[in-house]
């Protein structure tokens, strides 16, 4: 049918195929043959066939009775089709429902985040909301269990680091030192386990040391006074290297790392070693800024200091 009516922009209209067939079906399912006119046309062959003078006009009836049963199976079909997409939709949406009805389950039943799935199950059987539950399969409730888990232990953790920000832990601390000053916060006994605090605590300190590192090192890209001929100065005047730290000092990037001065001053004199090594930064050209020039020159050193 659609290569017929392609052409009327009424057909255009509807921009999905997926829906213009679903109107198709409908229509045609709607188009059912009267059963008084399909009777009346039914007698009409009865007589024609006994009347041999009329045999062409009962063989025109032979084809209109053939017409009608193929439409009538054309019906049929869009019938049970329309059927099957509706029973479909109501599939997906009962499943939408299960797993969102599972969800508030388990955020008002389940609050520790290292329960098993085991012990989960067999307490969740007893809430009578389980039973609501059949359209979802067994790997589906584990998988939406542990989502939710992962959800728990984020959250958990999120309010552990917050309380280790707070405190404003120096870079060289360790967890047997700091830990006594933050035993009367609730965030601290958010884990029961004491070897888990340390982990957290340690992989929060890494995290910590190497965001300092990284933005004493844009601190250095940032000092004009640092340049190629910093190095050469410095060995002709070591007070030229005071002046230098008297800059740095202004900012809290350079005293940050305070706790760690031998790697403040590795990162320090990696830098404008590097920077004596590539000599004279580009000149400036008449379609490239010297600004970007001399940035992308400085940025060159990235990723070349030691941890």
């Amino acid at each position: 049918m659609k290569s017929s009516i392609k052409g009327d922009p009424r057909y255009s209209a509807v921009d999905s195929k997926h829906l213009r067939e679903r109107f198709f079906k409908e229509y045609v399912s709607q188009q059912e043959i009267n059963p008084k006119e399909n009777e009346h046309i039914k007698e009409q062959l009865r007589e024609l066939r006994n009347d041999d003078e009329r045999k062409k006009q009962t063989d025109k009836l032979d084809r209109m009775e053939a017409s009608i049963k193929q439409r009538e199976e054309a019906v049929r079909a869009a019938k049970e089709a329309i059927e099957k997409d509706r029973k479909k939709e109501r599939g997906v949406h009962l499943h939408e429902k299960a797993v969102e009805n599972f969800r508030a389950l388990l955020m008002d039943m389940v609050k520790d985040p290292e329960v098993s799935w085991k012990e989960t199950r067999r307490f969740l059987r007893k809430d009578p909301r389980w039973e609501a539950l059949e359209s979802l399969s067994k790997p589906e409730k584990e998988k939406y269990f542990t989502e939710h888990i992962d959800e728990l232990n984020k959250k958990r953790q999120k309010q552990f680091i917050k309380m280790l920000t707070e405190n404003d832990i120096p870079l060289d601390a360790e967890w047997k030192s700091v830990k006594k000053s933050m035993r009367g916060d609730v965030r601290y006994d958010i884990y029961q386990s004491s070897e888990k605090r340390e982990q957290i605590f340690n992989d929060y300190m890494r995290e910590k040391y190497k965001t300092a590192k990284e933005d004493f090192r844009n601190l250095l890209l940032e000092t004009k006074l640092i340049t190629h001929k910093t190095k050469k100065k410095i060995e002709n005047n070591p007070a030229h290297l005071k002046s230098i730290i008297e800059v740095l000092k202004k900012d809290q990037r350079y005293l940050v790392l305070d706790p760690v001065p031998e790697d403040r001053e590795r990162i320090m004199r990696h830098h404008i070693d590097d920077l004596h090594s590539k000599g004279t930064p580009p000149p400036p050209t008449a379609t490239d800024p010297s600004d970007r020039y001399k940035k992308e020159w400085l940025q060159t050193s990235r990723g070349k200091y030691p941890e």
